[in-house]
């Protein structure tokens, strides 16, 4: 089923990733959508490059919070806010705090519905 609205991207990529589900967070980007996965780090273009991205946040015992901030659209293109927090520890007990305003470009596709076309988590800190 499409995704009806920008908004509804940024909730279920929420829900996904707090549940565990990759496949399905994988699917809310486009075919060549692009995230990045560290300040100052190229893009990771297409499904199997962000899958490989998202699997490293997703192997972190964490908690993690998505907070909107706001939606800005324009025709068939949308940017969205919000806010996000991680905390967790890594593989060695190491404890882990990440957080940022995160900045995604969503486009509607030809079915109607709504998808992830670039995923900026890092929002202005990620000038290269």
């Amino acid at each position: 089923m499409p995704i009806e609205t920008p908004e509804e991207t940024q909730a279920l990529w929420g829900q996904y990733f707090d549940g565990g589900d990759l496949d399905s967070l994988v699917d809310l980007y486009e075919s060549n959508g692009a995230l990045i996965p560290q300040p100052g780090a190229a893009a990771l273009v297409g499904h199997d490059a962000i899958r490989s991205g998202l699997e490293q946040f997703m192997s972190i015992k964490r908690t993690f919070s998505l907070s909107p901030r706001a939606c800005v659209r324009s025709d068939d293109v949308a940017i969205l806010y919000a806010e996000w927090k991680l905390a967790g520890e890594g593989p060695e007990g190491t404890p882990i705090h990440l957080g940022g305003l995160t900045t995604d470009v969503v486009r509607r596709q030809s079915d109607g519905g709504w998808l992830i076309a670039i995923d900026n988590p890092w929002g202005t800190a990620v000038a290269m």
